[in-house]
């Protein structure tokens, strides 16, 4: 164990060597990539494609396969996606300039030797990425040792430990992923693409599996369609959600066609076929066969291409951008299928159009509250739902009003759906959101209390608030939570936990259990923290890791 030098504390608080010294060494591992032999012998093309073959090849390696679609698979993937634009971006500004054909695309006992040790630096990197920014935003406190090393510390309570694990999908309160039906048919017609199969060496060659495609498109078109939660008419720019919905289901039946076409072949040959694991295809070739598939115009489906392609917007995500450009005009574009089949379609082109087109975003979002609040009345519920309702135009409007008269019990709620943050940075944004909305709420409380007979004389409610035997204001937060200590009846809790306590029968009791966070998960139960250790360059950081259980 390396001997502490300094005792953990935040930026702000933090001597001025203290600061420069971690600055210095943040600075040293920003140059983590410096002699790494993929970007000094290699076009950077093909450090690219090889980033993405590596990419493949961990998936593979990592994940045995009737794990996929589980919890471990898609923390992997999701590391892997914010893993690999680095390596891209490595290649890109520090690889040889010059474009190579796609002849040098082999993977070659060097080339691959080059590409593991470059991907080792990515991973090791990656870490910085996130926990240094958080440093310099006073979120975490920092400890060095020597020799050259630093400890950060998450300033969490207990509570933001459960919510940040929360966030991350851990825990009973997190929606259960629907078990992905097979079509009755995929064998037959996996086995009958399998027949045509010739391998040749790391690659496989096979004639378009127009059937298996067909099939597979159709299982994914219903699948999006039910998986998607805001208004499909929503335009997005150029196109509406609907539309774009319909192109992501023809690539992810692409995607999947080609992912099991190469599992399986290597389970018949014995050797995983990792040249052909990766699509380069050329720009025009993706735009006719999703536009075919799809049936949405070409020039529609370009634009969609164009904007899921990676270097579209400054998120470095290939999850959200699995296009990968390898040539210099972007006429030939490489994707892992793995990212897509990983993928939450709605999610990332809302994310994607909230950074190329805000205006479109905005407009949107602006729908939010009511796409949740119809939803929530679409739940079957014993109790009487109401809203909006408008109050003084000083006042924010109350957006959902629960009555249970069996049990007299009224819940006033303020309903706030944020983007699941990316970054730091947007994770401090996403967090004034609700901070804001507690703000809110209080100031409904307080008018509500000065004005009890407000919602009866409006009919939202039977009777006036000084009736009920209990009065619960919560906050309710869809796809990103913070915590906020309960205060005055005053709460936040889970989107997904609240629309259950909807189906329940006893509104009281639905609360109780709301506000006693059990659907928060418990550390040393449903998940674990661990200090993990990440050296690049010479330099050590040390930082808290989740882990489920």
């Amino acid at each position: 164990m390396h001997e502490a030098i300094r005792v953990a504390t935040s930026k702000s608080r933090s001597p001025r060597d203290v600061v420069q010294a971690i600055q210095a060494l943040e600075d040293r591992a920003d140059f983590c990539f410096d002699g790494l032999e993929l970007l000094d012998r290699n076009a950077w093309n093909v450090g690219m494609w090889a980033g993405l073959v590596q990419a493949a090849a961990h998936v593979e390696g990592a994940i045995p396969h009737h794990a996929y679609g589980g919890k471990t698979h898609q923390i992997v993937l999701t590391n892997l996606s914010r893993i690999m634009p680095i390596m891209c971006d490595w290649c890109r500004r520090h690889g040889e300039q010059r474009t190579a054909p796609v002849s040098r695309f082999q993977w070659t006992r060097a080339r691959a030797i080059a590409t593991s040790t470059a991907f080792e630096a990515a991973a090791h990197y990656m870490p910085f990425c996130a926990t240094f920014p958080a440093w310099h935003r006073d979120l975490v406190a920092a400890e060095m040792f020597e020799p050259a090393g630093v400890t950060f510390i998450a300033l969490d309570n207990l509570e933001e430990r459960r919510v940040s694990a929360y966030r991350k999908g851990m825990g009973p309160g997190n929606a259960p992923v629907p078990p992905v039906e097979r079509p009755p048919d995929l064998e037959n017609l996996i086995r009958e693409v399998l027949g045509t199969v010739q391998q040749r060496g790391l690659e496989i060659h096979y004639p378009r599996p127009e059937r298996l495609l067909r099939s597979l498109n159709e299982a994914y078109q219903s699948r999006l369609a039910a998986a998607f939660r805001r208004y499909e008419g929503i335009s997005v720019g150029d196109y509406s959600l609907q539309e774009f919905r319909t192109v992501y289901a023809a690539l992810t039946a692409v995607a999947a066609a080609r992912e099991h076409i190469c599992f399986r072949s290597a389970q018949i040959n014995g050797r995983y076929p990792l040249e052909s694991a990766v699509f380069h295809y050329a720009r025009e070739q993706w735009i006719e066969q999703l536009s075919e598939m799809s049936g949405v115009g070409r020039a529609t489906t370009e634009a969609i291409i164009n904007d899921m392609t990676f270097g579209a917007t400054r998120l470095l995500d290939m999850i959200v951008h699995p296009f990968v450009p390898l040539d210099d005009c972007g006429r030939r574009l490489g994707l892992v299928p793995h990212f897509v089949l990983a993928s939450n379609a709605e999610e990332n082109i809302l994310r994607i159009c909230s950074y190329v087109r805000p205006r479109f975003y905005n407009a949107a979002s602006a729908q939010k509250e009511v796409e949740m609040r119809e939803e929530l009345n679409s739940c079957a519920s014993p109790f009487h739902l109401g809203g909006p309702v408008r109050l003084r135009r000083d006042l924010p409007d109350i957006d959902l009003v629960v009555e249970d008269t069996k049990t007299s019990t009224v819940a006033i709620c303020e309903l706030k759906w944020g983007r699941k943050p990316y970054s730091v940075a947007e994770t401090v944004l996403r967090d004034q959101e609700l901070t804001h909305g507690a703000e809110q709420l209080e100031m409904v409380q307080r008018f509500l209390r000065d004005n009890p007979d407000f919602l009866r004389l409006r009919r939202v409610l039977s009777r006036s608030l000084n009736e009920y035997r209990r009065i619960e204001y919560l906050l309710v937060a869809r796809d990103h939570m913070k915590w906020i200590a309960p205060v005055e009846q005053r709460s936040i809790v889970g989107f997904n936990p609240f629309k259950s306590v909807l189906a329940g029968a006893d509104l009281s009791a639905g609360v109780d259990k709301l506000l006693s966070y059990d659907w928060l998960p418990v550390e040393g139960k449903d998940f674990r923290v661990e200090f993990k250790d990440d050296t690049v360059n010479g330099v050590t950081m040390r930082s808290e890791s989740f882990f489920p259980m």
